[in-house]
């Protein structure tokens, strides 16, 4: 994965389905990222980006496709 600056909080494996507050890596801050589009969960489960990956995509609109984001 390209780095994108600002990383979701850790997750021990991959998350499939769409669980509810898992958090596989108890020692480290945050939740398991399920809801992150770049996660494994079920696509109605993805609706968040990190602001480092929000950047990334705002960019990529505006340099390929001309978008006033």
């Amino acid at each position: 994965m390209a780095f994108v600056g600002i990383f979701s909080p850790a997750e021990a494996d991959a998350t499939y389905g769409c669980p509810a507050a898992p958090d596989s890596c108890p020692d480290q801050p945050g939740l398991d990222p399920i809801h992150n589009y770049m996660d494994y969960t079920d696509d109605a489960c993805n609706n968040q980006l990190t602001d480092g990956q929000f950047k990334r995509v705002r960019k990529q609109l505006k340099h390929y496709r001309s978008l006033p984001v």
